[in-house]
């Protein structure tokens, strides 16, 4: 419950690297996109593919047809961190236009969104499906590793950063008013 005087959110934008129905993370993604509908708070729900009927496909942004795909052949590791930073910029440019007045994502889909909706005093949820970045061990926030690869200047480096970093994760962490695992 909201403290006093505070409204529950009325207009979730929700966003996923994953699609809306099928297998798997679709069908995780779908549930989540269902519970906010029938809650009737779900204002835009944004992802990779909309294979379902139950949510209006006006409330469903399906990023099918999306320039990204022309890095496929780069491996599913870079590939699909290209696909999670696709879908962060596309939502974050919906929260930039005013849609929405909370925002749910999942970690590693969504810093620059997280910013946005920060600068517009939305609350955030952020959803981990998985262990923390940290994997229960203490680590300084850039290892020596990852100083590296941010300082490479060769072209190979600009395909090894697609993927989400520990550090793009923990900001998302930090970022985030609450978060699901």
């Amino acid at each position: 419950m909201p403290p006093p005087g505070e409204a529950l959110p009325r207009r979730v934008v929700y966003s996923t690297s994953a699609g809306f129905g099928g297998p798997g993370l679709h069908l995780t993604s779908l549930q989540t996109a269902l519970a906010l509908e029938r809650a009737g708070i779900l204002h835009r729900g944004i992802g990779f593919s909309n294979d379902q009927t139950a949510i209006p496909a006006g409330k469903i942004r399906s990023l099918r047809w999306h320039p990204v795909r022309l890095l496929s052949a780069l491996g599913s590791e870079r590939y699909y961190g290209a696909k999670k930073r696709w879908v962060d910029w596309i939502t974050a440019r919906t929260l930039a236009r005013g849609e929405g007045d909370a925002f749910h994502s999942w970690s590693g889909d969504c810093l620059r969104s997280l910013l946005v909706a920060r600068q517009r005093g939305l609350p955030c949820l952020l959803e981990i499906p998985t262990w923390h970045r940290n994997k229960g061990v203490a680590k300084p926030f850039e290892t020596k590793s990852e100083r590296e690869l941010r300082a490479r200047k060769d072209w190979r480096a600009w395909l090894d950063r697609l993927p989400p970093t520990r550090q793009r994760v923990l900001l998302e962490y930090e970022l985030a008013d609450l978060i699901l695992v």
